[in-house]
């Protein structure tokens, strides 16, 4: 097949086809390229990746053991058995229904402003809804890999740029279709849960479009914009940013990096 020919191409360059001075990873790691074995079932394989099989092999051996057992009460063992049940058991979760989550789904309802995400909590995962629209995190310094600094997180598209460009009518068919469903084990009828799906596509669309390419994302260039906390507030001016920034309790609000410019400016004016 065409796939299999390619395999074959990429091996024999890559066995042949590397000048040595011009790959120093290759070079140094000849021998060990050279034998690695891909275990079955994975695509990639490694050092690092071999460690993070064994770790994950030792976690599912130790929750395996666990749940067999009868760990005292209160115990840490305990609470993983508690976890696990829960999680092996669907007929329960089904039985449930939207039950646990009601509370969040009536403080989604309740909601009639962007101001209004402000006083509402989801799920227990977020300090206020609209850390969603807009939050801030930490993250290592690009150009100082040695220091950390605050990054400015605004909305996100869920799915690759040229979905929602038309590009792939198949993914977008299905992700209307898992977001109408979403919706419709909430409580929305199917008529009202395929208008709010399109709508919600459509609202991703816009950040969609408004955001930088893959190759811009590695443009170090493109990605390290430094902002004030002053001049994010000022483009932000329907929502509270400055009590999203103090909820966070980070402290230097003076160099706040964003990574694409681009879909900020779309999510501040949406």
């Amino acid at each position: 097949t065409t796939g299999q020919m390619e395999t074959a191409i990429s091996r024999v360059y890559a066995l042949y086809g590397t000048v040595l001075q011009d790959s120093f990873y290759s070079t140094v790691n000849r021998d060990a390229l050279d034998t690695l074995e891909i275990p079955a079932g994975s695509t990639i394989a490694g050092s690092l990746y071999g460690i993070m099989d064994l770790a994950n092999q030792q976690v599912a051996d130790l929750i395996r053991e666990t749940s067999d057992s009868s760990p005292a009460a209160g115990s840490a063992q305990e609470k993983i058995k508690i976890l696990y049940d829960n999680i092996i058991d669907m007929d329960a979760r089904n039985a449930a229904g939207i039950t646990p989550i009601e509370d969040d789904l009536k403080a989604i309802d309740s909601i009639r402003s962007v101001s209004g995400l402000d006083d509402v909590i989801l799920l227990e995962g977020t300090v206020s809804a609209l850390s969603i629209l807009a939050n801030f995190s930490l993250t290592v310094d690009p150009q100082d890999s040695g220091s950390y600094m605050t990054v400015f997180l605004p909305a996100s598209a869920s799915l690759a740029k040229e979905i929602y460009s038309g590009q792939s009518e198949t993914q977008k068919n299905a992700y209307l279709k898992y977001i109408t469903t979403l919706l419709t084990l909430c409580g929305e009828e199917k008529e009202k849960a395929e208008a709010d799906a399109q709508a919600f596509f459509d609202f991703e669309k816009q950040i969609a479009d408004a955001s930088l390419s893959v190759a811009d994302q590695y443009d170090l260039s493109k990605v390290y914009n430094i902002y004030s906390l002053d001049q994010l507030k000022s483009l932000f001016s329907a929502v509270d940013l400055q009590t999203v920034f103090d909820r966070t309790e980070l402290k230097d609000d003076s160099r706040i990096l964003v990574q694409d410019v681009g879909k900020m400016t779309q999510v501040a004016r949406m």
